[in-house]
């Protein structure tokens, strides 16, 4: 597959995070004061929360396994409620997607989504792993579902887009961009996407448009990230200029050397 701005970087995948603030914004102060956890009113073991606090989280690779261990440890706790369970596969699937285990992940998303069916945010992720793991059609099949229960998930939409450039079904990813775009117009991610996939059609100033408006949006790492790119393929421009970088960076995504 020839390298694009479509890096192993840009899928959106889900941390689960969305449902742990809204609970906290919702909550009382009371409840707040260290006695709860996805809005939950209820007095915590010290050593429960510790194990809690390191399964439910955001995943990386540093975090991976230790996330492994603790989301294990929750589950083999008696008396969760389904939606707890659903929760603590969901994160643990997270942690070894994040390893690339992608099989375990897998069958961890099944359970969470069998225990949860409308779990928007699992379906999109467990479409991530099958997409990395080999397994395209499985993939637009999970976002598919994702948006029948979610059409505002801008996740869903970007990943299927991902899908459908490597499909080489360029107006259809597009679509999928613009739609995601018309949810959330600040998604540096969807602008920078909408770049490669002008790219990738020839169309250099409208390419150069989305990389540009992407790199006002994006954190500074995207923009190094981009010119490490084209210090590889040898066409770094002489200039910190957004425009010119934009620009440099749309005509070689276009090639297919590039």
């Amino acid at each position: 597959m020839r390298r694009t701005p479509f890096d192993s970087r840009a899928p959106w995948k889900g941390d689960g995070m969305g449902r742990v603030r809204r609970a906290a914004a919702l909550a009382s102060i009371a409840t707040i004061a260290g006695l709860c956890w996805f809005g939950e009113a209820v007095a915590r073991d010290p050593s429960v929360e510790d194990e809690r606090a390191a399964c439910a989280r955001p995943s990386s690779l540093d975090v991976a396994h230790e996330m492994l261990g603790a989301c294990s440890a929750m589950l083999a706790r008696p008396g969760l409620t389904a939606e707890e369970r659903a929760d603590y596969f969901f994160y643990r699937a997270n942690a070894q997607e994040e390893l690339q285990r992608y099989g375990p992940a897998i069958a961890d998303y099944d359970a969470a989504i069998q225990l949860k069916p409308r779990f928007d945010e699992a379906i999109v992720n467990r479409g991530l792993a099958k997409r990395r793991s080999g397994d395209s059609y499985g993939a637009l099949r999970d976002y598919a579902a994702a948006l029948k229960i979610n059409p505002q998930h801008v996740g869903a939409r970007l990943n299927r887009a991902f899908v459908l450039v490597e499909e080489h079904m360029l107006d259809a990813a597009l679509a999928d961009l613009n739609a995601a775009l018309a949810i959330d117009p600040g998604s540096w991610k969807a602008h920078y996407s909408v770049g490669a996939v002008h790219a990738f059609r020839q169309d250099i100033a409208a390419s150069a448009a989305a990389f540009q408006r992407a790199f006002e949006l994006a954190p500074d790492w995207i923009i190094d990230e981009a010119i490490a790119q084209l210090i590889d393929a040898g066409r770094a421009p002489e200039t910190d200029d957004a425009a010119a970088l934009a620009d440099a960076l749309a005509r070689c995504a276009a090639e297919a050397d590039c």
